[in-house]
């Protein structure tokens, strides 16, 4: 129902996925703090994680058993922008934690500006989604 487009705007589902995609990164930062500094995942496997959730992440809400399950479940969000959301939401957690992650955010800030011209991205929408659920976040718009 949250990520259903033809319950919800896509604004709201956009949101609802950038809220979802904060609370994972959140929850792999402090799993990832726990551990022995030795045993920590390398930049490269949180990179490859990010890039493995997205994916994850857009078959799950277009998947072909979801809608023989339920008929009138639509999901109009494009993969670009469920990659940048979900960019951003690591990005936005990531910067507050900046120790060990520099290469990862570098990679996160090249990946959104990547995804941000390409055609059809709708940078405005995704950044009123974004300082819609977090109103003190800014996020560059440049293309």
């Amino acid at each position: 129902m949250f990520f259903d487009t033809s319950h919800n705007t896509q604004q709201t589902v956009l949101a609802n996925a950038y809220t979802a995609f904060v609370e994972t990164a959140t929850k792999m930062w402090a799993y990832a703090r726990c551990l022995p500094r030795g045993k920590q995942p390398s930049a490269r496997l949180v990179i490859d994680t990010i890039k493995n959730l997205v994916e994850i992440a857009f078959s799950l809400l277009n998947s072909k058993s979801r809608r023989l399950r339920y008929p009138e479940y639509r999901c109009n969000v494009r993969k670009t922008q469920l990659s940048w959301i979900a960019m951003v939401a690591c990005r936005q957690v990531l910067t507050k934690k900046q120790t060990g992650y520099k290469d990862v955010l570098t990679w996160l800030e090249e990946e959104t500006r990547k995804v941000s011209i390409q055609k059809g991205v709708n940078c405005e929408l995704l950044v009123r989604v974004v300082q819609g659920v977090n109103p003190t976040t800014t996020v560059s718009k440049k293309r």
